[in-house]
């Protein structure tokens, strides 16, 4: 919290200081329409204004607490990503992907590789999207072998 204090000299000018942590520094012009300022009741000689100073503190520390939950939810390995993919690509291989549908199979597989060197490396951002595309992948080639087969089996 910052205090601003004016007092009078004998002079009769006024003196504007303001004290924030227990230092006390002169302000050179101060008026009480400044915006963010309250104005305290009048003691004395002395005026006290309280500004808006630790309103604006919160708001930092609600933004720093903000990129930390931000960069902690991008830390965490996907773990989650990371298993749909091989249940996915073991449900395609289940259901006949690699004679219907190898090309896309071979894709899923080719991004879970690489989604586990990136897992290796930390790059968890880059492991998530390429297990996602496995997974994605794997989905195709699931519903290309199931087209296959209705096909199959209409002829």
């Amino acid at each position: 919290m910052v205090t601003f204090i004016a007092g009078e000299h004998g002079s009769g000018q006024r003196e504007f200081a303001a004290t924030l942590a227990g230092v006390r520094a002169p302000v050179s012009r101060l008026t009480a329409s400044r915006p963010g300022c309250k104005l305290a009741p009048v003691r004395s000689k002395n005026l006290t204004i309280t500004t808006g100073r630790t309103a604006g503190l919160s708001w930092r520390g609600i933004l720093v607490a903000l990129a930390l939950v931000l960069a902690s939810c991008e830390t965490a390995p996907p773990v989650q990503e990371m298993s749909d993919a091989r249940q996915a690509i073991a449900v395609a291989r289940e259901a006949g992907a690699e004679d219907f549908a190898a090309a896309e199979l071979g894709r899923a597989e080719a991004y879970l590789a690489s989604a586990q060197q990136k897992l290796g490396r930390r790059a968890y951002a880059q492991a998530r999207r390429d297990a996602l595309a496995a997974r994605n992948s794997a989905l195709e080639a699931l519903s290309v072998t199931d087209r296959a087969r209705q096909d199959s089996q209409d002829d």
